[in-house]
Parts: structure tokens; C-alpha cells; sequence
């Protein structure tokens, strides 16, 4: 009886397995069977390492076939890449359509696109060095379509022509750069450079060069001390003293011309009056003359007094130096 058992259930679990590698078979290989797939094909002028069969084709990021198989084209220096793409994932209508009117509109899809600037280009799978084929607009409209190989026209598969992969522009620039940096002259700029250290040095050296320095250096500092003395003798407490005599001496003319006035008007002698009053007007014209004169004065101790300032602060604008040339 436990014999039956036992050989029953090697059965249930032989058949159970059996039945699980069917279903196995069929979801990893057998299912593609029913997978409508059309063919497509590009070519290479770069190395495809990475690619293989089964590597994944994608449109915009989305997986839309695979690779079926890559052949060498000797004679043009080409890799070929067969292409399976499931006409499923594109939608053309109702699903009511024949398979062959589905294709025709796939192709024609295809046809427009590239116009559009399709094309095919090998990229990364992250950082793997597994490589896929993309489908994406690498290029502009206006630029005009590659014409395909003559064994891709004979075998009547729609060709997608592809474009260098970012990498390879990458390499592509960086060997044009070290082929530039390779043809750069180090040698001879260095001698240059140090021709004209050498140079420069011998000139800063001669005695001329020395004395002119020697020269600059004194006179600076015998400017600075004058400035310093300027500055002591024109302080601006002197200057307000000059200026205050000045303007207390305007007021004393002022009121000897009143004075003067008054007495002509009180006196009623017609040729003492005129006279006096033209003693007035002079004097008038003095106290004006004055006034302008004092306000150049003041204009020009201003001027004066910036410049001592500036001198004092900066000794060397003369000259173009100052006292750290030494």
C-alpha cells in the first residue's frame, strides 16, 4: 500500500514537473512564435563590442525588439545588424487589420521618421559595457538621408542608417586633442622663455637701470618731505585764519563805505556829495573786487590743500613709483 503511495506521488511530481518546463519553454521561447515581428537592419563603422545577440532594441527608452543576429561586411568595413522589431508595440489602427496592411504602415512610419531624423546609435546599459540599439532623432531634418549600402538594397529589408555613438565622439575629440597637445613646440617655448629671462635679467642688472632706480627712489622721498612740510606750514587751521583776516577786513571796508554815506546825504553840499559818492562807488567796486579775490584765494587753498592730500598720501604719482621701488 505505501508502495502505490509512493509511486504515485514520483507521478503527480514527475508529471508536475514536466508540466512546469512546458510552461517554462513556452514563456521564455515558444511564446515568441506568436509575437508578430518585422525586420529591419543597420550598419556599423564602429566597434559594436557589447552588442550580441538578443541585446535589446529600443525607441525613445522603450524596448521594441531585439538583435537577431551581426554579420561583418568586409568590403565596406561594416557591421551588419539584423533586427527583429514587434510590430505590437506600435499601434496603426484597430486591431482588425491584416498583418500585411500592419506592416505596410509600420514601414511607412519608419520611412517618415527618418526623414525626420531617425536614426540608430549604440548606447550603454549603465555601466555594465553591455551595449543596446536606439532608436531616437540624432538628426537634424534637413540633413539628407545615408543611402544604404548595396547588400542591404538586395536583400529588400528596410535599412535605418545610424549615427556614431557618443563615445566614439568622445574618443574622437580626445585624439584630435592629444594630437594637437602632441604637435605643441614645449621645447622651443621653453628656450624662448628662458632666452628672455635671461634677457630681462642682464637689463635690470645694468648700472643704468640701477642709478635710474637710486635716482627715482631719492626723489620720492624728498617729494614726500616736502609734501609733509606743506602740510604743516598750509594746515587748515592757517588757512581759516588767512581767510577770516580776509573777510574781517571786507567787513571794515563795508562800514567805512556806510559811514561815508551817511555823511554824504547829511551834508547838503551837491560837489561834496557827488565826490563822496564816487569815493563810494570805488569803493564799491573794491569791496567786489575784493570779495572775488578772496573767493579765488579760498578756491585755490582748496585746490592747494587736495593736493597736498594727495601727495601725502600717495608721493609716487609724479613719478610713477614710490618709496617701495627700492
Amino acid at each position: 500500500m505505501n508502495e502505490r503511495r509512493n509511486r504515485l506521488r514520483a507521478g503527480i511530481f514527475a508529471a508536475l514537473t514536466l508540466l512546469l518546463l512546458l510552461v517554462m519553454m513556452f514563456y521564455f521561447g515558444m511564446s515568441q512564435i506568436f509575437i508578430h515581428k518585422v525586420g529591419a537592419v543597420t550598419c556599423f563603422s564602429e566597434s559594436v563590442q557589447g552588442l550580441s545577440n538578443g541585446s535589446e532594441v529600443k525607441y525613445q527608452g522603450v524596448k521594441v525588439g531585439s538583435v537577431k543576429s551581426i554579420r561583418i561586411l568586409p568590403q565596406e568595413k561594416l557591421i551588419k545588424v539584423n533586427m527583429d522589431i514587434e510590430l505590437d508595440k506600435f499601434e496603426h489602427g484597430s486591431n482588425s487589420e491584416s498583418s500585411a496592411e500592419r506592416e505596410r504602415k509600420f514601414y511607412d512610419f519608419l520611412r517618415r521618421e527618418m526623414a525626420q531624423g531617425l536614426r540608430c546609435r549604440l548606447e550603454f546599459v549603465g555601466i555594465t559595457g553591455m551595449k543596446y540599439v536606439s532608436f531616437d532623432y540624432y538628426e537634424k531634418p534637413e540633413n539628407p538621408l545615408p543611402v544604404a549600402p548595396a547588400v542591404i538594397r538586395s536583400d529588400g529589408i528596410i535599412y535605418i542608417p545610424a549615427v556614431s555613438s557618443s563615445f566614439k565622439d568622445i574618443m574622437v575629440a580626445m585624439t584630435r586633442a592629444l594630437d594637437k597637445i602632441s604637435r605643441i613646440k614645449f621645447e622651443a617655448i621653453y628656450d624662448q622663455v628662458e632666452d628672455v629671462l635671461k634677457e630681462l635679467n642682464s637689463t635690470l642688472s645694468a648700472p643704468e637701470i640701477r642709478s635710474t632706480l637710486q635716482h627715482v627712489s631719492t626723489m620720492t622721498s624728498n617729494l614726500a618731505r616736502t609734501t609733509d612740510a606743506l602740510a604743516k606750514v598750509l594746515s587748515e587751521k592757517r588757512m581759516d585764519e588767512l581767510v577770516g583776516n580776509v573777510n574781517n577786513s571786507a567787513a571794515a571796508v563795508n562800514v567805512l563805505v556806510k559811514q561815508l554815506t551817511g555823511i554824504s546825504e547829511k551834508m547838503k553840499l551837491p560837489e561834496t556829495a557827488s565826490t563822496i559818492r564816487d569815493v563810494s562807488e570805488a569803493a564799491l567796486n573794491t569791496r567786489q573786487e575784493l570779495a572775488a579775490t578772496i573767493l579765488k584765494l579760498n578756491e585755490a587753498l582748496d585746490s592747494l590743500r587736495r593736493l597736498c592730500d594727495l601727495i601725502s598720501n600717495d608721493p609716487g604719482f609724479i613719478f610713477g613709483a614710490n618709496k617701495k621701488a627700492e
